[in-house]
């Protein structure tokens, strides 16, 4: 994201410590171009479901890939 200019280190760095870094106004226009997508894909009151029911979805959806993560990896191959 340096190299890309959108954001740029503002402090000194220390071995094994953060690395701090301050966002450029070039980082900022991509973060508020990337945010009004996202914000437009969350949007499914086209497919029929209201905010309450868009959120339902979203926690069960976020619950199943949660489960799915910690579920153990089933070998078929058997």
């Amino acid at each position: 994201m340096e190299r890309r200019g959108l954001v740029h280190r503002v402090g000194v760095r220390a071995r094994g410590r953060r690395n701090p870094a301050a966002i450029t106004p070039a980082g900022q226009a991509a973060l508020d171009a990337a945010q009004t997508v996202a914000l437009a894909t969350n949007d499914l009151s086209a497919f029929g479901l209201d905010a309450s029911q868009s959120a339902q979805l979203n926690a069960l959806l976020l619950t199943v890939i949660n489960g799915a993560q910690a579920a153990p990896v089933v070998d078929d191959s058997l």
